[in-house]
């Protein structure tokens, strides 16, 4: 594939080699090491000499993080606080509507003048 340095060098030349073993292609799965600006600058040096077309195709990978996988098995932070205080004062909204008062007319967003 072509190489990391982060300019389009030989990589026109080795996209038009890719479409001629697999048409077409997916840019970002066929040069996996280069910067979308590169591969980009390459298509559109390739497109300017009418050599290739292309379409843009916006995808967006999302990936679940450490903290995002703990949420869903175990319900999120303020959840789990609830079910706690919910176990041993048995009725969490008794500790619970002050708090949510005192935040709703304390909070940043109400500061008193």
């Amino acid at each position: 594939m072509a190489n990391q340095s982060g300019s389009t060098g030989d990589l026109p030349s080795e996209i038009l080699q890719a479409l001629s073993k697999n048409e077409p292609i997916n840019s970002s799965e066929a040069f996996p090491s280069q910067p979308f600006t590169v591969v980009k600058s390459a298509l559109d040096t390739l497109l300017s000499r009418s050599m290739v077309t292309y379409t843009a195709n916006n995808q967006e990978d999302v990936i679940l993080e450490e903290e995002g996988e703990q949420i869903l098995a175990n319900g999120s932070h303020e959840v789990r606080i609830l079910h706690v205080l919910q176990k041993v004062r048995g009725d969490y909204r008794i500790l619970v509507t002050p708090l949510i008062r005192t935040v709703a007319t304390r909070g940043p967003y109400n500061k008193r003048t």
